[in-house]
């Protein structure tokens, strides 16, 4: 046996990223990695990477054409999941567009003071070329102001990363047993994250696109932060999982707004004090270890009927008239950059 050894087991596709990552930063001399995926299922359809893919796969040196090529990989400007007893797109791009300081929603929230206006969701770009359902050619997308994820083909975009995790020095075995100094558990089903002893858990979360991607994500660079030697890594350990908790709880908050009957019932304090905010003068107030970006949650919490009452006095820093010609000319501009984008 090497003088360290990593084994991570369990679901295919975490196993395969996760391998990846620790492949390229932790796998060298006196090292060995070793995955032992389970066989994916035989209806395995697609996976979506959050906008972070671009640092992730630049590290990894996989270029996004290489990926549309090997995985199929698509563009992603917005993702769909259950809300209440409906559904909400969720936008990885802004609303709008932000004025002296001022979040684009408080111009919107004031100008319906004073008048009828579109639907917030008319003014966002990701949102309005998403739901157009064309699939914006790469080149395309470069040059307009979007974050934008990836959704690829699942059984190919593992074996593109178990290829480059052995390029990098992992070793993939069917039956690899347990004699590891760290097992790192991606098995389905578990809802657990932490390091306890010589077992690193990753939790099995993929009921939002996304999700189990990023989860995956957040874990192998949580351990390479805090990779200690592995036979003394009692206070990394215990940070570890402190950290894979507070992750956790911003993930059940937001899973909370969505689906809970009640959100402004939660007994959750944090998801409570954004309600709160929120609904008092449209702040949307952040927490350490978020995973949802501020226009996912601006979706999710308008989409659940929680309303600011008030917006930020600085959207009065330009006249009526003013703002409802800029409101007029950016919802017109996004619907022209929308045509173009899908003619292109």
């Amino acid at each position: 046996m090497s003088s360290e050894r990593i084994l991570v087991r369990g679901s295919a596709l975490p196993v395969a990223l996760v391998g990846a990552i620790l492949a390229r930063r932790w796998s060298g001399k006196g090292k060995e990695l070793v995955l032992a995926p389970e066989r994916e299922g035989a209806n395995a359809s697609t996976v979506i990477a959050r906008p972070d893919h671009k640092n992730v796969h630049a590290e990894l040196g996989l270029a996004i054409e290489s990926l549309a090529q090997g995985a199929e990989a698509v563009p992603v400007l917005a993702v769909a999941t259950t809300c209440g007893t409906g559904q909400v797109s969720l936008p990885f791009s802004p609303y709008g567009m932000a004025r002296g300081g001022t979040d684009f929603h408080h111009f919107w929230r004031r100008a319906i003071a004073s008048g009828e206006q579109p639907d917030l969701a008319e003014f966002s770009l990701a949102l309005r070329l998403d739901r157009a359902g064309g699939r914006l050619p790469l080149s395309t997308l470069a040059q307009l102001p979007l974050e934008f994820g990836l959704r690829m083909d699942r059984l190919r975009y593992i074996e593109v990363l178990s290829k480059r995790a052995t390029s990098l020095g992992a070793f993939i075995a069917d039956d690899a047993g347990t004699d590891a100094d760290l097992i790192v558990d991606c098995r389905v089903g578990s809802n657990r994250s932490g390091w306890i002893e010589d077992r690193l858990l990753i939790a099995d979360e993929n009921d939002i696109p996304g999700l189990e991607w990023q989860i995956c994500v957040n874990a192998a660079r949580r351990f390479l932060g805090l990779a200690a030697k592995l036979s003394d890594s009692e206070t990394e350990r215990r940070e570890y999982s402190r950290l894979a908790r507070a992750e956790s709880a911003r993930i059940r908050d937001f899973r909370a707004l969505l689906r809970d009957p009640e959100p402004r019932e939660t007994e959750h304090a944090s998801l409570s004090r954004k309600i709160d905010l929120f609904e008092a003068c449209g702040r949307i107030p952040s927490e350490d270890f978020e995973v949802f970006g501020q226009p996912e949650w601006l979706a999710a919490l308008l989409a659940r009927g929680i309303w600011p009452k008030r917006y930020d006095r600085l959207a009065d820093s330009i006249p009526d008239k003013q703002l409802r010609s800029w409101l007029s000319s950016m919802q017109r501009q996004i619907g022209e950059i929308t045509d173009r984008s899908l003619r292109a």
